[in-house]
């Protein structure tokens, strides 16, 4: 059965692996931000780095898969301009997801219980509730909040399928990039990491405080000053990744303005308390996005100070293709569309793994060439 390690077979997962493997969990999230959400809806997404993590998942299992989606969602928040509120719903959801459904859903696929479809539909489901609830506590706070329930339900099952699918149809790609020895010759002390200053300690500490204030702090004026000092704090920078956050504004406008209790102060339809609620809700979402993209410039630095596992080697092997994970995702976008208009399903992600392998041989850190030779074949 593909992906699962056969008990007398060494588990092959390397700092070279992970580091791949995570530039192409990173390339598919950031490719899906850039599709267009549905207002009403925004939390509705494919979850295509799940093609990624689904097998990953299945062959290396929790510890190393859990190391692997936060590595992705710290990528995406860093180097792909995440809305920080998405990044602690995803990153929470499927944490929580991961954990509960680990190993049920190894052990019935292994079993042949269930196969690669009701594997990405059981977990789909099971994040899109998490999903749910930890919007409805960290965002929303609304009673009516659940009447998407039924619908989410029913895209976990349109999702899970179309992730099942893609995995289906690039099993043999994933299952030679997970058998393959990848061997890299860049030494430790080559890692771009940069030195961990006082100063730089000191801001992060600031960033931390002030995070938590944003969820202390009850009253929409104080919000509001908040919002303007983290902007000069951060020199204006943060406006640019607002514009990814409108879908999170109008939901909460539609849950707000239009469905809370209270005196009407237009028509039936908006009422005072519900325009106070759409204020506070809407100004600590912009706090709480400035201030993650503050507390992301110091991920880097964070760096130095973690011992080298396995996990951390491989995210300091991919740090000099981060910068331009954008670019890679764009690249990918544009082939998977010229596969799909082709109806060209098999081997989809063969061109950007070989492009990734590519992208190392320039920047002088070979790696082994049995994956790309035993494709060739």
């Amino acid at each position: 059965m593909p992906f699962l390690i056969d008990k007398k077979e060494k588990n092959r997962l390397s700092p070279e692996l992970f580091a791949i493997c995570l530039l192409l969990a990173g390339s598919l999230q950031i490719m899906e931000n850039l599709l267009p959400r549905i207002p009403v809806f925004p939390w509705l997404r494919l979850g295509l780095a799940y093609w990624i993590l689904l097998p990953f998942l299945l062959r290396f299992g929790l510890v190393h898969t859990l190391f692997l989606f936060f590595s992705r969602n710290l990528t995406t928040l860093v180097y792909g301009g995440q809305v920080f509120s998405s990044f602690l719903i995803s990153t929470s959801a499927g944490f929580l997801s991961f954990v509960l459904l680990s190993h049920l859903v190894r052990t019935a696929y292994q079993k042949k219980v269930l196969g690669l479809l009701g594997v990405s539909v059981l977990l789909a489901t099971v994040f899109n509730v998490c999903q749910l609830v930890i919007v409805n506590l960290m965002l929303v706070g609304h009673q009516d909040f659940f009447f998407q329930l039924s619908p989410m339900l029913l895209w976990s099952v349109l999702s899970g399928g179309f992730i099942a699918f893609l995995v289906s149809r690039s099993s043999a790609t994933l299952e030679g990039l997970f058998t393959s020895e990848l061997e890299h010759n860049m030494q430790e002390s080559s890692i771009p990491l940069p030195a961990f200053e006082k100063k730089k300690g000191f801001e992060l500490l600031l960033s931390l405080v002030t995070f938590i204030l944003i969820f202390a702090i009850n009253l929409t004026i104080i919000q509001f000053v908040l919002s303007v000092v983290l902007l000069l704090i951060t020199q204006f920078r943060s406006l640019k990744v607002l514009k990814y956050a409108w879908p999170f504004f109008f939901y909460i406008a539609w849950l707000h303005l239009f469905r809370t209790d209270g005196f009407y102060i237009y028509k039936d339809w908006i009422t005072r308390e519900g325009l106070e609620a759409f204020g506070f809700h809407a100004v600590r979402t912009v706090n709480i996005i400035i201030c993650g993209q503050w507390l992301g410039s110091f991920v880097p630095y964070l760096f130095r100070a973690m011992p080298f596992n396995l996990h951390i080697k491989g995210i300091g092997y991919s740090l000099p293709l981060l910068p331009s994970i954008f670019g890679i995702s764009i690249s990918l976008g544009r082939d998977l569309f010229k596969q799909f208009k082709k109806r060209e399903f098999s081997n989809l992600l063969d061109p950007v793994i070989k492009s990734l392998l590519e992208e190392f041989k320039r920047l002088e850190t070979p790696l082994d060439q049995q994956y790309t030779d035993n494709k060739g074949e």
